[in-house]
């Protein structure tokens, strides 16, 4: 059985597509890029039987949730904002209090999460092959956005992963 050696990944991209589907390597489907791993975190909620022994001796699945954190992702907060959820976005604002120009975003009581597909790839640094992980149906349900100097700035995404219309939540594909 091959094993893969045990280094880091590199030239990590972020990809999502509100179409089932979508989420392919191409340019126009592109977030962000980030540095470190994915890390998940699935949990599943369980009934034990024990009859009448001490310990257990059947196990049944109730629930189960799973949850992808991407670290370092860098993209510009104008995108995440208007992609990730609904935020209104107006570049016809003004300044709260003043007759200054401004662009403003709204966090309001309409304001959601956007359902998609998720395509997170990458390169082994000891192979130079691409591995990827799939979450076909997901939204992002933590954006900690900072207010920087620059257009882009840099944070953990955490993405919740939910079923799609054939039963899957997560895929991890490595090239052979």
């Amino acid at each position: 059985m091959a094993s893969i050696t045990p280094t880091a990944w590199e030239q990590l991209k972020l990809y999502w597509s509100t179409t089932a589907g979508g989420a392919t390597p191409v340019a126009g489907n592109l977030v962000g890029e980030f540095t470190g791993d994915p890390s998940f975190d699935i949990k599943m909620g369980a009934v034990v039987w024990r009859g009448q022994d001490r310990f257990p001796k059947q196990v049944a699945f109730v629930d189960g949730e799973s949850s992808v954190t991407i670290p370092g992702m860098q993209f510009d907060p104008d995108e995440a904002f208007s992609k990730f959820w609904t935020m209104v976005k107006s570049a016809a604002a003004t300044l709260h209090g003043g007759a200054a120009v401004a662009t403003s975003f709204t966090l309001g009581a309409n304001v959601k999460p956007q359902t998609a597909e998720f395509l997170i790839e990458g390169l082994y640094t000891s192979t130079g092959k691409k591995a990827q992980i799939l979450i076909p149906k997901g939204y992002v349900d933590s954006i900690p956005p900072t207010v920087g100097r620059s257009a882009f700035a840099s944070w953990s995404l955490g993405l919740k992963c939910l079923q799609d219309a054939s039963g899957n939540s997560l895929k991890i594909f490595t090239e052979t």
